[in-house]
């Protein structure tokens, strides 16, 4: 078998490093595209997060780069998959929701990192994974491996920049044109999109979706109307859906300054509860600087988990875990390392069919496991400083306090309602926290 990696910059074609890895033995059977995918990004995904640094991805550890042929038949099988789900899944807790990516491989990374991939966690992501950032390629190829290779255990929502009028203008079509030369490919990338759902629920419980309310969503049925594949947001009520915000200065709703979508209030938020038996709403589709942000009490969650965010400046990165009694809990991760895609070490990767063992040749050295078992049960014990100093949602006008050197007592009381340290080390030893949250009292 051969392995062969070419190191080098994408976007200007430049090789730096070129090596090869022959690998003699029986055959192997040819890995579906997902679980290469998993395959080239283990070593990155796979740590405890202090074995490897932030600054160390991109630099010496290499970024996996696939071949348009690899992507493609990615997007084939995750369109085979889509079209069997509903524009409306139902979900249950445990699970961990993310907000906007916009190209952030880094901020990804570590988010699985910190929670724990699967099968160790679930996660339902909420659109908004490609434009303005430098990788919006790897996100969406990341995603789709973990989507296809645990089924159930990686949801994927869509937002507004999963839509090809957003995504030709705000930087995705330029981004797969300088890399691959291929209108195929973005195409093909946008036919998967066109199958993602729209929004999900979580218990019957909570109601998730990217951007907010519509006046014209009278009911969770209406969803069972929507198309499939959707091709765009024409409909007022998918309009909305992906492009709306909440406002302090609204009752019900009015048109948005954005153009698409609307406003909406407190008032327009008691009806749609009131119509469907829902208790709270968690969106995406705004920058909020410390990743996490409430509305209305805790009606509203506004997740963000872009860091360093191209409008913004600093931003954290936020993530919400809902517990199985469906209880909220934020998570506020500082601003991550980036490197723009033009100075960033990117791999080529490839696999050919071939064997087990393997002989590496060439000066560079990069072990990218191809073993069945991605993700083992390395994880327990881990610890995680960047969240020592987690922010949480205080009770004044949905704002995130910073906590100083340490947990705040508003994170320690929101999330365990108020017990303390000894009886908080039990639930932890007793795995009734999440992991995040084990991390916090390890």
């Amino acid at each position: 078998m051969i392995k062969s990696f070419e190191i080098f910059n994408p976007v200007y074609r430049k090789f730096l490093i070129f090596f090869s890895m022959d690998v003699c033995g029986k055959k192997e059977q040819q890995p579906s595209c997902a679980k290469e995918v998993i395959h080239a990004y283990n070593q990155l995904i796979n740590q405890d997060v202090n074995a490897i640094q932030p600054e160390d991805i991109g630099t010496t550890l290499p970024i996996p780069f696939f071949p348009q042929q690899t992507l493609m038949s990615l997007c084939n099988e995750a369109i085979l998959a889509l079209s069997q789900s509903e524009a409306l899944v139902c979900l249950r807790a445990p699970i961990y929701v993310v907000g906007d990516l916009h190209g952030n491989i880094f901020d990804l990374i570590r988010i699985l990192q910190h929670a724990n991939p699967p099968p160790f966690s679930r996660f339902l992501f909420l659109g908004d994974y490609v434009d303005r950032g430098h990788y919006s390629i790897e996100v969406i190829t990341l995603l789709l491996a973990l989507y296809l290779n645990y089924p159930g255990y990686i949801i994927l929502l869509r937002g507004n920049h999963e839509f090809p009028s957003v995504n030709s203008v705000y930087g995705f079509k330029d981004q797969v044109m300088n890399v691959y030369d291929s209108v195929e490919l973005y195409d093909q990338f946008n036919d998967v999109f066109s199958y993602l759902p729209i929004a999900a629920t979580i218990n019957n419980e909570i109601f998730c979706v990217h951007g907010g309310l519509s006046p014209n969503l009278k009911s969770l049925n209406d969803f069972d109307s929507f198309p499939r594949p959707l091709l765009n947001y024409d409909s007022s009520v998918i309009s909305d859906l992906v492009w709306s915000d909440p406002s302090d200065g609204v009752a019900e709703y009015v048109q948005s300054q954005r153009g698409t979508g609307l406003y909406f209030g407190a008032v327009a938020l008691q009806n749609f509860f009131a119509a469907t038996n829902m208790k709270k709403i968690i969106r995406a589709h705004q920058c909020v600087q410390l990743g996490v942000q409430r509305f209305h009490n805790d009606d509203l969650y506004t997740v963000f988990s872009c860091s360093n965010y191209v409008e913004s400046s600093n931003n954290r990165c936020g993530l919400l875990f809902i517990s199985p009694n469906c209880e909220v809990q934020p998570f506020s991760l500082p601003p991550g390392f980036y490197i723009e895609r033009d100075k960033a070490l990117i791999s080529r990767y490839e696999y050919r069919a071939g064997g087990s063992n393997r002989k590496v040749q060439g000066s560079m050295s990069i072990s990218l496991s191809m073993q069945e078992l991605v993700f083992k049960g390395s994880m327990k014990g881990r610890k995680c400083p960047a969240l020592r100093s987690a922010l949480t949602l205080s009770h004044s006008k949905g704002s995130i306090p910073t906590s100083g050197s340490g947990v705040g007592t508003s994170l320690m009381s929101h999330l365990t309602g108020g017990q303390q340290g000894s009886n908080l080390q039990q639930r932890a030893a007793a795995g009734s926290l999440p992991p995040l949250m084990s991390t916090l009292t390890g």
